[in-house]
């Protein structure tokens, strides 16, 4: 929590090129994955994501974290939620430790 509050001040008060928590910057969905991708390089691991699908239900996603980017199988799905849990398990960092905030997508069908 120190050096995230640290970075934003050397950041935001003293224009320092610091790296804060990643960001998704873009997303590819195609026949085979969804993609987000990030403005920073992640570590790297399989990690589990929830999803809606078409009937409204919440399910478990297994999704594989490469270089700047998060690859999940693709499937029918309406919306992708990361760390929504009153106590989230933070399971995407950047290389520097940094955590990604929560996210909720919605996934437009193709």
């Amino acid at each position: 929590m120190g050096q995230r509050l640290a970075n934003c001040v050397m950041k935001n008060h003293y224009h320092q090129d610091v790296n804060l928590s990643p960001n998704i910057i873009n997303s590819i969905i195609n026949d085979q994955y969804i993609q987000f991708i990030f403005d920073q390089d992640l570590k790297e691991k399989e990690i589990e994501l929830k999803g809606i699908n078409h009937n409204h239900e919440r399910i478990i996603l297994k999704a594989s974290i490469k270089k700047n980017s998060i690859l999940i199988p693709r499937q029918k799905l309406t919306q992708i939620i990361y760390a929504d849990d009153n106590v989230p398990q933070i399971q995407i960092t950047s290389q520097y430790n940094l955590p990604a905030g929560p996210f909720q997508i919605d996934i437009q069908q193709t």
